[in-house]
């Protein structure tokens, strides 16, 4: 038996939720969502601490959010795709392979692109991050062309590290 007041009540809450679907999209403040987004669920841990983690690395980031003026989530998932391909290439470069595997666990593409269209190992060849390089390719990367038409081969050759080019070579 249901309590008292109870169908009253889910009829004022049915109207009020009614009311404001069909006056939500008239208002300026909202932000419009396609409902097939919403069908499919987002791991918002991951995505707040992959935030978490480009922020402590770029300081400025929130600013940007801000210039950006995201109305979209496509907006987001561009603007996370761009800098996470930059902190990739930033942690490859410097041999911080911890780091990259922080982001392999947050759903970084390893594959993914900076604006160069350089990958982490390109980086990790040109910068001699023999660690790097090994566990990118035990990851199964792809050995992907950079804007000069250059894979991360191309820059063992001209690191001149005798190591990563044998392991490129037959990569």
């Amino acid at each position: 038996m249901a309590p008292f007041g109870l169908p009253a009540l889910t009829m004022a809450f049915n109207i009020v939720g009614w009311i404001w679907c069909l006056a939500g999209p008239s208002s300026t403040s909202l932000i419009s969502v396609d409902l097939l987004q919403i069908t499919v669920p987002e791991n918002h841990i991951k995505r707040i601490l992959l935030v978490q983690n480009m922020t402590l690395e770029f300081k400025e980031l929130k600013n940007l959010y801000n210039l950006f003026e995201i109305k979209h989530p496509q907006d987001l998932d561009y603007l996370e795709k761009a800098f996470t391909s930059v902190l990739l290439c930033l942690y490859a470069s410097v041999g911080d392979i911890n780091s990259i595997i922080k982001l392999v666990e947050l759903g970084v593409d390893l594959n993914s692109q900076d604006y160069d269209n350089r990958t982490a190992l390109h980086l990790a060849a040109a910068f001699n991050q023999l660690k790097v390089l090994e566990f990118l390719c035990s990851r199964k990367v792809n050995l992907l062309h950079d804007f000069r038409g250059e894979t991360a081969f191309n820059d063992a050759i001209r690191s001149k590290n005798i190591q990563i080019i044998k392991i490129l070579k037959t990569y």
